[in-house]
C-alpha cells in the first residue's frame, strides 16, 4: 500500500520483527508446541469453541491444494485459528494476475512457486502452527495422513479423485471455487461423520418443582421466567432461512404444530438428565432418560420409566437437557454431482440459483477441460460454448433445472478473474467447515452452497476491451468489473473508523483492489484502541511484536 493510500497517527520507529527460518518441504513440518492452548491468544474462541473442542482443532492437520486468493485466506484464517498444521499444496509458479487477489504475493514472486513464495508470511500468523510447502505428488499415502482437506479451484477429475481417497478414510473434503462474482463449495466428510455440538448453545436447564412416582413419572417445574426452558425464542435470527434450506437437519429445532412455543423447549422424545433430586437417588446417575407429553404451559413431562421402585420423591432437582450427537452420512462428490440433494440458500429473491450455478460450474468444469483454460473475459464466442455444454449436461441429469442463459454468459463473463472480497469472504466460509470437520462443533455445510453477486457487475456488458490487461496487480480485477470501475476506485476517499477484526480485513480488501491509490485517492484510518495478545487471533495484520502499541500505525 502506498504512503498516499493509509494515513494513520504520528508513528514512533516500527519496531523490528524477528527474522523467520525458511523452512519447507513435501509434508508437515513439526509443530513448534506440545498442543497446550494459549488462553492468551485464543480467549474468544474457547467461549464460543470450548476447551475440548479446541483441542480437537489443535490436533488437526490441514493440506489446502492450490495457493491462489481464496486459498491464501482458507490458510490464513485456519492458521489464526490454531490447528496443528498446515500444509499449502502448489505446483504452479507465480503469474501477475495473481497478485489481485493473494495478498502474499509481491511482483518479485513472479516465476517462483507459489506456495513456498507465501509460506513465511503465513508462519507468521502463529508460531504455534507447523506452516509447510508443498509440490508433492498427491498420493493415497500422502493424503492420507492429514485430517482435512481444501481443494480450491481445481479441476473436477482431479478433485474426484482426491475426494475418493478422502471419503475412503473419512477424511474431511471440501472443494471451493471462486470465479469473478461467482463461488461454490462442496463438502463431504465421509459416512458416519458425527456432530458432536449441532448449535453450541449451552444446554437448557429447569428446577424440578415436583416428581410423581408412576409409569410413566409426572414431572413438573418451577414456573420461572428466568429459567432457560424458556428463555431462547422459537425464531431466532436465519433460523427460517435454514428451515427452508436445511430443514432435515434443523427440522429438531422447530415446533411441528407451528404454536408460539420456544426454541430449546422441552419436546416430546428428547433426552434429559437429572442432579440434585432428594429422595429418588436412582434419578441423579447422569444417565440420559427421555420424556414425552410435554405440556409447555403447565411446565409438565413425563418419564418413558417406571420409577414406582426409587422411592418417594423429597425436594429438590435440576433436570437438564441432554444434548445428542448427530450422525451424517455424506455422498462423494462423484455421486452428489448428479444427485445433490437440498442447497443453501443464501439469497431468497434467488430461490432457484444454486441449481443454474451448480449447472454452470459443471459446464464450466468441462469447457476448462477442453480449452485448457477458462473462458476469456467477457468474450461471447466462449460464453455460447459454455451455454451450450450446460444445455448438454442438463439434458442428461436426472435433475433438471430451467436454464438461465443470462446467468450462465455472466459466469463465462468473469470466470477468469479473482476479486479479493470474494476470495475473503468463501475463505471464511471455507475456513468455518474446516474448523467444523475437524472439531465436530456446529453443524456442517450439507453438502452443496453456490453464490453470485452479479449486482456487483456493471449494469451493461463489457467488452473484451473494456477488460483489457493493463500490466498491473489489478488485471484479474479488471478482467471482471472493468478499466472504468477499477480507476473510479482507484481516486476514492475512504475514512475506516476502526482497525479491528473487521477493520483489518477492510484494509486488506482495500489494498487489494487499489482503493485511493490514485492522485486523487486516500484512506484514513483511526482506532484508538491499543494492540492486544487476544487480537492477534482474529487480526491477521497484526504480529506479537505489535503487542502494546496502536492498532493503525502497526499493521503489516
Amino acid at each position: 500500500m502506498s504512503k498516499r493510500s493509509l494515513i494513520a497517527a504520528d508513528s514512533p520507529s516500527v519496531a523490528k520483527k524477528p527474522r523467520m527460518s525458511a523452512v519447507e518441504g513435501n509434508g508437515v513440518r513439526k509443530a513448534s508446541s506440545g498442543g497446550d492452548i494459549d488462553e492468551d491468544l485464543h480467549s474468544r474462541q474457547l467461549a464460543v469453541y470450548g476447551r475440548d473442542s479446541m483441542r480437537r482443532l489443535a490436533a488437526s492437520q490441514v493440506l489446502i491444494l492450490g495457493a491462489t486468493g481464496l486459498s491464501v485466506e482458507v490458510a490464513k484464517n485456519v492458521i489464526l485459528a490454531g490447528v496443528k498444521a498446515v500444509v499449502l499444496h502448489d505446483t504452479s509458479e507465480t503469474q501477475l494476475q495473481d497478485l489481485s487477489a493473494q495478498f502474499y504475493l509481491t511482483e518479485a514472486d513472479v516465476g517462483t512457486n507459489r506456495a513456498a513464495a507465501c509460506r513465511d508470511k503465513l508462519q507468521e500468523l502463529n508460531t504455534a502452527v507447523a506452516v509447510s510447502s508443498s509440490s508433492a505428488q498427491l498420493t493415497e499415502q500422502y493424503i492420507s495422513q492429514f485430517q482435512v482437506v481444501v481443494c480450491t479451484n481445481t479441476m473436477m477429475k482431479e478433485s474426484i479423485t482426491i475426494d475418493e481417497i478422502c471419503h475412503k478414510h473419512n477424511i474431511g473434503f471440501i472443494k471451493a471455487d471462486v470465479c469473478g462474482v461467482f463461488a461454490g463449495v462442496f463438502c463431504d466428510f465421509g459416512t458416519g461423520y458425527q456432530v458432536l455440538d449441532v448449535d453450541g448453545e449451552e444446554p437448557a436447564t429447569g428446577i424440578i418443582a415436583s416428581i410423581i412416582p408412576g409409569n410413566p413419572t409426572l414431572i413438573t417445574c418451577v414456573d420461572d421466567e428466568r429459567m432457560e426452558f424458556q428463555a431462547r425464542p422459537c425464531h431466532v435470527d436465519g433460523a427460517q432461512s435454514l428451515s427452508i434450506s436445511l430443514r432435515p437437519q434443523f427440522a429438531q429445532y422447530y415446533c411441528c404444530s407451528g404454536c408460539n412455543c420456544v426454541f430449546g423447549c422441552m419436546q416430546d422424545g428428547e433426552l434429559v438428565t437429572f442432579a440434585e433430586v432428594n429422595g429418588m437417588p436412582t434419578l441423579n446417575d447422569k444417565k440420559p432418560r427421555r420424556i414425552k407429553n410435554v405440556k409447555v404451559q403447565a411446565h409438565t413431562f413425563e418419564l418413558e420409566e417406571d420409577t414406582t421402585s426409587y422411592g418417594d420423591y423429597v425436594k429438590g432437582g435440576i433436570v437438564t437437557e441432554h444434548k445428542e450427537h448427530k450422525t451424517l452420512d455424506f455422498k462423494p462428490l462423484a455421486q452428489a454431482l448428479d444427485d445433490p440433494g437440498e442447497f443453501l440458500l443464501s439469497d431468497f429473491a434467488k430461490m432457484e440459483r444454486p441449481g443454474i450455478l451448480h449447472l454452470g460450474f459443471q459446464a464450466l468444469n468441462e469447457f476448462q477441460d477442453e480449452n485448457a483454460r477458462r473462458p476469456h473475459a467477457y468474450n461471447r464466442d466462449d460464453a455460447a460454448s459454455l451455454v451450450q455444454i450446460a444445455h448438454k449436461i442438463n439434458e442428461q441429469a436426472s435433475n433438471k433445472v430451467d436454464v438461465d442463459e443470462d446467468v450462465l454468459r455472466k459466469l463465462s463473463y468473469t470466470s477468469s478473474g479473482e476479486i479479493s472480497p470474494m476470495a475473503a469472504m468463501f475463505g471464511g466460509v471455507v475456513g468455518q467447515e474446516v474448523m467444523k470437520a475437524a472439531s465436530g462443533k456446529f453443524h456442517p455445510l450439507f453438502q452443496f452452497f453456490y453464490f453470485d453477486s452479479i449486482e456487483s457487475l456493471p449494469e451493461e456488458d463489457l467488452t473484451p476491451e473494456d477488460v483489457a490487461p493493463q500490466g498491473d496487480r489489478y488485471d484479474a480485477q479488471r478482467a471482471v468489473l472493468g478499466n472504468k470501475l477499477q480507476e473510479q476506485m482507484q481516486n476514492m476517499q475512504v475514512f475506516l473508523v476502526g482497525a479491528g477484526a473487521l477493520g483489518c480485513e477492510f484494509i486488506k480488501n482495500f489494498a487489494m483492489m487499489g482503493l485511493g491509490v490514485g492522485p486523487q485517492g486516500q484512506i484514513t484510518v483511526t482506532d484508538d484502541d491499543v494492540i492486544e495478545k487476544s487480537n492477534l487471533s482474529r487480526q491477521f495484520l497484526f504480529r506479537d511484536w505489535d503487542i502494546g502499541r496502536q492498532g493503525p500505525v502497526y499493521v503489516h
